[in-house]
């Protein structure tokens, strides 16, 4: 195809949009031009072609600025595909009303990797997107992700308030749930980490009377408590006296001492004791 069209002659009036052909069969299918094409006049001025109106008729996109030229040699020069192309996409898109639709066709992407994003209102700009982001975009979840990124594993979870208290759990050894867990029943209050730590607690725990001869000491009758939340191994007991003027201590008078579930153990006191006593008593020891 030709660069340009230039059958006949044509009359370019100054200070008018429209220009009269001689000839020049400019609608036919072997003129070809199109909106966008340009026109240039015998000395040398260019304008842009609104439309073709027939085979002798086109009407520039402006009024001419050069010197009138009535019936001259002229050249319609033709806008290469791409531009052309290009020039349609525009004006499709600003008729749709749609003013990020214009921006985003108004973009560069030349080279490649790079990615639209709005910059404000009805602008927009590229950021690079290299092979390697696009591989982390198309992660089909967080475990393919961090394969992705070369982690063996996905790391534990972020902690804060809103998870940090919880239930705990773990797997071989490992902890998988919350860093704290805590909760109460009739045998008192326990609380379990995610170390593995356990402890238990019963702030009032009765006993009726330390008259138990033995030796120049008394002791209480044989007492039970049984954990709040079971142990995995035999936890360390002990306790406190909350009843103040009673001489008493807490210690083990029995063969079994502490279990995964329960703790027997007595009392003592220095002087016999008829009526209650309340003690506070706690176990530690773990969970798993």
């Amino acid at each position: 195809m030709p660069a340009f069209w230039n059958t006949g002659t044509a009359t370019l009036t100054s200070g008018s949009a429209a220009v009269t052909g001689q000839s020049t069969a400019w609608n036919s299918a072997n003129a070809a031009l199109r909106p966008g094409d340009t026109i240039e006049s015998d000395d040398g001025r260019r304008a842009t072609i609104l439309t073709i109106n027939s085979a002798t008729s086109i009407t520039l996109d402006k009024p001419w600025r050069g010197t009138t030229q009535t019936a001259q040699p002229y050249k319609v020069w033709y806008t290469p595909d791409d531009v052309y192309l290009e020039g349609q996409a525009r004006q499709a898109l600003a008729q749709t009303g749609k003013p990020n639709i214009g921006a985003l066709a108004g973009l560069d992407g030349t080279g490649g990797d790079k990615l639209p994003y709005l910059t404000g209102a009805s602008t927009m700009a590229l950021t690079p997107l290299p092979a390697f982001a696009r591989s982390l975009l198309d992660s089909v979840n967080a475990a393919s992700l961090w394969t992705t990124i070369g982690a063996s594993a996905p790391p534990a979870s972020a902690f804060r308030r809103g998870n940090i208290l919880g239930p705990v759990s773990q797997s071989a050894g490992v902890p998988t749930g919350a860093v704290i867990d805590s909760g109460s029943n009739a045998n008192g209050r326990y609380a379990r980490f995610a170390d593995g730590t356990q402890i238990c607690t019963q702030p009032a725990f009765n006993i009726a009377s330390i008259n138990n001869a033995l030796g120049v000491l008394f002791r209480s009758g044989q007492q039970t408590w049984t954990f709040p939340a079971a142990f995995t191994a035999s936890p360390s007991v002990n306790g406190k006296n909350n009843t103040g003027a009673t001489y008493a201590w807490f210690g083990s008078a029995f063969t079994d001492d502490a279990s995964t579930a329960n703790s027997n153990f007595g009392v003592f006191s220095s002087a016999s004791v008829s009526t209650a006593t309340s003690w506070s008593l706690f176990a530690i020891g773990r969970w798993f």
